[in-house]
């Protein structure tokens, strides 16, 4: 959506979603709290938004599927109109009410929980059969104590885990495909014909390229010369020398012919874009 472009100064693999909301007066899902940064964008009509400061709120089940905050005082208390945008960090509880038929826009940027990252970290070392050595002691020493746990084997058990976390090849790559795998479905079309590397040369001259609504796609500062960046929930890997070109990839939504005049005659940077013209992550679009 056209309107996220506004918030590329925040890196985009915070990005969590963009929901839209349409209310009536008086229409509110009342006060709560969001574990999130969001920014609401009024779009048309007239909202009031109250935020209150963080700190320790009761919280209460309002729905089955909704938590409501007890009553607070307001440290911002305004009315949105359109074109009016408030950002509310995570924690500080707040409540949007409808004074006037309105739309809105709300923005959130999510940060994954510790919990959540070493969740799924376990799944990608079962997925790929990794972290499967099993603990050696052949150094073992008969001991006078069977219930204990040494100092040198809790140790050793923490250092197997640690091992883990600090192969930095299998945790970057982890990291990668968890940051770019897709929110929700993608709505991906094939080509009916696939295009070929000449063609797709010549209309990278004329056309501009846009990427797939809700597809993720990031590099690692360090990892994006090497030739390696991530697409989608995969790791991709393409010629060093093409490293720019795939940075414009990912940093921006349309590319036009101005923004390619450096890599549409590239054959490295023409046989990735086809490829990525064929699984439908990139299509074809107007030059504005």
């Amino acid at each position: 959506a056209e309107m996220i472009e506004a918030f590329r100064f925040i890196p985009h693999w915070r990005l969590d979603d963009l929901m839209a909301s349409f209310a009536t007066p008086g229409g509110s899902v009342g006060p709560h709290i969001d574990n999130y940064d969001v920014f609401i964008c009024q779009g048309s009509g007239k909202r009031r938004w109250r935020v209150g400061a963080r700190g320790e709120h009761v919280q209460f089940a309002a729905h089955e599927a909704l938590l409501h905050v007890e009553p607070f005082d307001a440290i911002i208390d305004e009315e949105l109109e359109a074109g009016d945008i408030v950002y509310i960090p995570p924690g500080f509880p707040h409540e949007g009410i409808t004074l006037e038929t309105s739309m809105s826009f709300s923005i959130g940027f999510r940060a994954n929980s510790a919990v959540s990252l070493l969740s799924a970290f376990a799944d990608y070392l079962i997925d790929g059969e990794q972290g499967g050595q099993l603990l050696e002691d052949p150094n073992r020493q008969v001991v006078t104590h069977s219930g204990e746990v040494s100092n040198n084997d809790y140790a050793s058990i923490k250092l197997q885990v640690q091992n883990l976390l600090d192969d930095e090849t299998s945790f970057k790559k982890f990291t990668g495909q968890f940051l770019t795998a897709a929110k929700h479905e993608l709505d991906i079309l094939i080509p009916d014909e696939p295009f070929e590397l000449s063609e797709v040369s010549n209309l990278l001259n004329s056309h501009a390229i846009k990427r797939l609504g809700g597809l993720r796609a990031f590099y690692f500062e360090d990892t994006i010369e090497q030739g390696l960046c991530y697409i989608n929930g995969s790791e991709l890997a393409f010629s060093a020398e093409i490293a720019n070109g795939v940075k414009l990839l990912c940093d921006k939504v349309m590319l036009l012919p101005d923004d390619l005049i450096d890599w549409s005659h590239n054959a490295a940077f023409v046989e990735l874009t086809t490829e990525l013209l064929n699984q439908g992550y990139w299509y074809l679009a107007e030059a504005e």
